[in-house]
């Protein structure tokens, strides 16, 4: 039984040998085994710290995955590279129809404790764009809204 336990662990124990985490620090135990339940089939996994939160980066069924733990191993978020077909059309088609003509780059789905959203990368009139959209086709946050708030707040620091 003891044999099966470490049998499973190796390709686990492996993947975290070969990460970007600085050699003096150590995955905690409850992250890597968060992580270990939620991806059992993660491959080319790659960790990160900054700050308190670990991200691992690693493929799965043929998708980059980006997964977030807190210290204590609470998932965070996820992120997922998505092919066009893979996202619901209401996302392509609330995008196409404040954006007519864009140009796709990239697609994520983003999924939180209580959320699931896509992030969508395009190109719209020679400038790339980033926007966050829910799977129903409702833009929940985009790159000119975020512009909008940093120029207000510029503006009110200067006044």
């Amino acid at each position: 039984m003891k044999t099966r336990y470490l049998l499973a662990a190796l390709p686990f124990a492996f993947t975290l040998a070969c990460s970007e985490v600085e050699e003096d620090e150590t995955i905690p135990e409850s992250v890597a085994q968060a992580f270990e339940k939620m991806y059992p089939d993660a491959q080319e996994v790659e960790w990160e710290k900054e700050e308190d939160i670990w991200e691992a980066e690693f493929m799965e069924n043929a998708h980059e995955v980006s997964a977030e733990f807190t210290a204590a191993g609470g998932w965070i978020e996820s992120e997922t590279t998505l092919q066009r077909n893979e996202v619901p059309a209401p996302v392509v088609q609330a995008v196409l129809a404040k954006y007519p003509n864009a140009e796709f780059l990239e697609f994520e789905e983003v999924r939180g404790v209580e959320f699931m959203a896509y992030e969508v990368e395009f190109s719209f009139e020679g400038e790339e764009m980033e926007i966050l959209i829910s799977g129903s086709g409702v833009i929940l946050e985009s790159e000119e809204e975020n512009e909008s708030e940093e120029e207000q707040e510029q503006e009110d620091e200067e006044a």
